[in-house]
């Protein structure tokens, strides 16, 4: 886990967050990335440091600075410096995760002070973890595909004796039919 959060200055920058998808869903215990891409304008950026918060209980609750312990361990952050990708992965989802994520960017400028912009969030809605599909597949087939083999298994064996009771019958004829000639 990468618990490193700045951003190495130098770029130029009016800095504009934008984060996407607005809304994201994930299962519990799954892996989820909250996206989160700086763009900066003309100004030289001098220092930057990377936050991550969400709201709980309509106070911000960071992840990245000051976390609380429930995501001790459980944030990746992507970082990239070429196309200043600074999304997280949050990991192994549970179901307190569900809020909304906003990345947020604290810096200063060669000409202003420090500033901070945030993105417009992310809202992560979570949900149970479905049971795999071939179970119920496994459940309702397996039944199915024996009940099948069985109807024609005793199709065939009908069809067999059917024709078994055919040869019997027409080898009786034929014997009769020899009697009849062989008779003087």
């Amino acid at each position: 886990i990468d618990d490193s959060n700045e951003i190495i200055p130098g770029y130029m920058g009016d800095i504009s967050v934008v984060q996407s998808p607005d809304v994201i869903a994930s299962a519990v215990g799954q892996n989820i990335t909250l996206d989160c891409m700086f763009h900066y304008g003309p100004e030289k950026v001098i220092h930057s440091i990377l936050y991550w918060f969400r709201y709980k209980n309509g106070k911000r609750e960071y992840i990245l600075h000051n976390s609380s312990a429930r995501y001790n361990g459980r944030i990746k952050v992507l970082h990239n410096s070429v196309d200043l990708n600074q999304s997280i992965v949050l990991l192994n989802v549970t179901w307190d995760d569900f809020g909304t994520y906003h990345c947020m960017m604290s810096y200063s400028t060669e000409q202003r002070g420090p500033e901070r912009k945030s993105g417009g969030g992310i809202t992560l809605l979570v949900f149970d973890h479905p049971e795999p599909f071939y179970l119920y597949a496994l459940i309702l087939i397996i039944p199915f595909i024996a009940l099948i083999v069985i109807l024609l298994a005793m199709i065939i064996r009908i069809i067999r004796n059917k024709q078994s009771d055919k040869k019997a019958e027409m080898h009786m004829m034929h014997r009769r039919t020899h009697k009849r000639h062989s008779k003087p």
